[in-house]
């Protein structure tokens, strides 16, 4: 044994047997860090038997099963708690186990080599908890791992490409939006998640989705989500009401966000694929707005249609990488067009000498002066002559393009006139309920059609009813 100079020299040089328990107790430090299973030296005192089974909670279920897996070669140790040193030390086999012997009796704690743990795994249940060994006795501890629970504000913050769990209510339905996409929010903030897998969630659902957290410009979302429902629900997230400049440029805030939009004017609308895309501003600036056709028949509208104004909710979905966003609705609650026109028309049967002519207009040389201005009905230049006007016909509406229900209706007068006001302003089809004419009747050429309803204008809609003779058709209701 080498002497350190620098230490004061003792007064009395220590007897050789008092060594014994210093070096013994060595040694048994030294023995605690062996392998799991490794026989001990000396007597440890009290022990028994620890088997730790470990598995990955892919869906933080408590229980294994589903996609779980066992937690396969990896370190494992136990210590006291709150302790740094190492009773026993081992590895997991192939089926998640590991076994330790001789351990000492008392409160124990597993832990693991986190550096080997990869993604973001934590110790998400332990059983029995708190762990606590008797003597003579062999323990089973059960060990799940799972991804670590966080808060939206955090989600934003978190790692790309790690598994993380995000709790919430549900802002959206589930179905409502493309690829499986579900909106979130907490009492830190909003998140969308994609492609999420579970079971079926309404607004106001209190759900928990696992994802990969994913990235892109000022945009955060969870991909590859797996949702749960959780107990309780609560009342609808309300929207933020924002302008439309502030939607388009929402940023980490309004990511994901459900805002509202009001007074906001439509410039243009594209029907394609089942969607309404429409570009509108409130004057603060433009922001594209999607309206599937199926929420659109839900609010019984029209497609809206430029110089139309519209108060529309919805979720911001993140575009171009993340550095702009657009609006969709969710349902057809959230979708109201506020600008409103008039509809006016005539159900007649045309003049004998009109068979060129369905809509009973005609030259006006035999009923009107050199110019064609014939005696018409006031509002439209309609020549009367033997026309015949139609009651008690009811006219019916629907919006141009979507299979949805009637909208509005009016009936004709004694002079076959119709007026239906405050329709909100879209494109329409006209439709008469054939049980209201004579059934010998069938409908001709309706002009327009599709009939425009403009921001408080007046559209004049024109309906002849030809006899049998005039098409040689049959009317509908001969065919029932």
């Amino acid at each position: 044994m080498m002497t350190n100079r620098l230490a004061p020299r003792p007064q009395h040089r220590p007897r050789r047997g008092a060594l014994v328990p210093v070096l013994l107790f060595l040694l048994v430090a030294m023995g605690g860090c062996e392998g799991a299973g490794e026989d001990r030296v000396f007597d440890l005192g009290p022990t028994g038997i620890v088997d730790i089974q470990a598995f990955i909670d892919v869906d933080r279920s408590g229980t294994f099963g589903g996609a779980d897996r066992p937690l396969v070669d990896t370190p494992v140790g136990l210590r006291f708690p709150g302790s740094v040193d190492t009773l026993a030390f081992g590895t997991t086999n192939p089926v998640g186990e590991a076994r330790f012997t001789a351990v000492p009796a008392g409160a124990l704690e597993v832990f693991f080599d986190e550096s080997r743990l990869g993604d973001s795994l934590v110790v998400s249940l332990r059983d029995p908890d708190p762990l606590r060994l008797i003597s003579g006795t062999e323990l089973t501890a059960v060990l799940a791992l799972s991804y670590p629970v966080v808060k939206i504000f955090e989600a934003r913050e978190w790692a790309a490409d790690r598994r993380i769990f995000v709790e919430g209510v549900a802002v959206s339905p589930t179905g409502a939006l493309p690829g499986d996409a579900l909106h979130i929010r907490d009492d830190t903030g909003w998140l969308r998640a994609e492609g999420t897998s579970g079971p079926a969630l309404a607004i106001g659902d209190s759900v928990r989705i696992r994802g990969v957290v994913h990235r892109e410009g000022g945009s955060t979302v969870l991909r590859q989500g797996l949702r749960q429902t959780m107990p309780g629900s609560g009342a609808p997230p309300t929207p933020i009401d924002v302008t439309s400049h502030e939607a388009r440029n929402a940023g980490p805030a309004l990511d994901g966000a459900l805002v509202r939009i009001t007074d906001a004017a439509i410039s243009q609308t594209v029907f394609q694929g089942g969607v309404a895309t429409a570009q509108l501003s409130d004057g603060s600036g433009p922001l594209m707005v999607q309206i599937p056709q199926g929420h659109l028949v839900q609010a019984n509208l029209p497609i809206p249609r430029g110089g139309g104004v519209v108060e529309v909710t919805g979720v911001l979905i993140p575009q171009s990488q993340g550095t702009s966003w657009l609006l969709r609705t969710r349902s057809g609650a959230d979708i109201a067009i506020t600008s409103t026109g008039t509809m006016t028309g005539r159900v007649f049967i045309p003049a004998p000498d009109d068979e060129d002519d369905d809509d009973g207009e005609d030259d006006g040389e035999e009923n009107g002066d050199e110019n064609g201005n014939g005696e018409g009905d006031g509002d439209t230049g309609q020549v009367q002559g033997a026309e015949t006007p139609l009651s008690g016909v009811r006219v019916l509406l629907r919006a141009d393009q979507l299979s949805g229900d009637v909208i509005a209706e009016g009936v004709t007068d004694s002079d076959g006139r119709f007026r239906i006001e405050g329709l909100p302003t879209g494109a329409y089809q006209v439709e008469l309920d054939p049980f209201t004419y004579p059934e010998e009747l069938t409908i001709g050429t309706i002009e327009p059609s599709p009939a425009l309803i403009t921001t408080n204008g007046v559209t004049d809609v024109m309906v002849p009813l030809l006899p049998p003779e005039a098409d040689g058709s049959t009317h509908p209701q001969e065919e029932q």
